[in-house]
């Protein structure tokens, strides 16, 4: 887990270095930014963060863009804990009114009002019913609404991790080869 900052706060380690990025900062700026465009975010988007983390990435968003609105659901007490204290925290813009939490499974939550946007960093690795959840999420879509979902994948299937590993951070086996899962590219409308 990395960062420790004003914008960007403990998250797990994804970013992007092909933009050249100088240090794991930027490696991770850059990811999210890769996730705004790539999602084509909007100032007044109302978006959904499934699975949320450390709230780092809405922190993120939030600071770029003053009109976003943000919902993020997550089933970790500590996690949410976190986020709950930097709700309360001044610095951070998790404190600015535009972020909302709900602490909980996704299957039990429901929402008054639908997302232009859903995004989901590195969660659908640990997801037991992938359409389930995919149906869900779907109820939670404006029309015409997007979504991006980002997954681990592996090289090599096997030896890839150890007990601990599949007993407490895939359960689900959910191991997913690196050219397995499609990339869908979409026109904007």
């Amino acid at each position: 887990m990395l960062g420790d900052a004003k914008l960007i706060y403990p998250k797990y380690s994804t970013g992007l270095w092909e933009k050249g990025a100088a240090n794991l900062e930027q490696w991770q700026m850059q990811m999210i930014d890769d996730v705004i465009e790539k999602l084509d975010i909007q100032d007044g988007d109302r978006i959904l963060d499934f699975g949320g983390g450390w709230g780092c990435v809405p922190n993120y968003i939030l600071a770029k863009l003053p009109n976003v609105q943000f919902t993020g659901i997550n089933l970790s007490y500590h996690q949410c804990e976190y986020m709950r204290l930097k709700m309360q925290d001044p610095g951070s813009y998790l404190s600015s009114g535009r972020f909302t939490l709900y602490e909980g499974d996704l299957n039990d939550a429901q929402f008054e009002t639908k997302f232009d946007k859903i995004l989901s960093l590195g969660v659908f690795c640990h997801v037991g019913h992938l359409t389930q959840a995919f149906q869900k999420l779907a109820s939670f879509l404006k029309d015409k609404g997007r979504v991006f979902i980002h997954i681990i994948t592996v090289r090599t299937l096997t030896n890839i991790s150890s007990v601990f590993t599949h007993k407490y951070i895939f359960p689900h086996d959910r191991y997913w080869k690196y050219d397995v899962p499609p990339t869908t590219k979409t026109s904007k409308p």
